[in-house]
């Protein structure tokens, strides 16, 4: 059986100028924020409704990765500077910074969001909410290419 379908079409609901290209993207639980990371380090909080934008932070050399916890109250964000920041997701201050040893590629909370997993390399860390690292898992095969919860 040979269907013809027609072109999917794609309609830009809105735009947003991040004054740089968008690295990562993570919508807030309940969808009136998503939350964006720069090629130039910017974190930006953009509201669904209306489009406006606020930055809140910084990692220097870019953002590499973006997640927000589950019950909107927290966004993580990590790039290139090897920081993993944690940020209110409402008022936007940061909540608190760790360091890791190289650039820090991809973040997923805890489905409940009491830890927060990063990967680095060939590693995987899992966070407490606290900011205190909880287990290393080394030695992987190869670099980890994504991480999901």
């Amino acid at each position: 059986m040979n269907a013809k379908l027609k072109p999917a079409r794609l309609d830009a609901l809105w735009t947003m100028d991040v004054g740089d290209f968008p690295t990562a993207l993570a919508w807030l639980a309940d969808g009136a924020q998503l939350v964006a990371g720069t090629g130039a380090g910017d974190v930006c909080l953009i509201a669904a409704q209306g489009g406006a934008m606020r930055v809140i932070g910084r990692h220097e050399n870019g953002v590499l990765a973006v997640a927000a916890r589950g019950d909107g109250a927290r966004i993580a964000t990590a790039g290139q500077d090897g920081e993993i920041a944690e940020w209110n997701a409402h008022s936007g201050d940061l909540l608190q910074r760790r360091a890791r040893r190289q650039w820090v590629e991809h973040l997923a909370y805890q489905p409940g969001g009491k830890q927060l997993a990063s990967t680095a390399g060939k590693s995987v860390d899992l966070w407490s909410e606290a900011g205190e690292l909880v287990h290393s898992f080394e030695g992987h095969g190869g670099v980890v290419a994504a991480l999901a919860w």
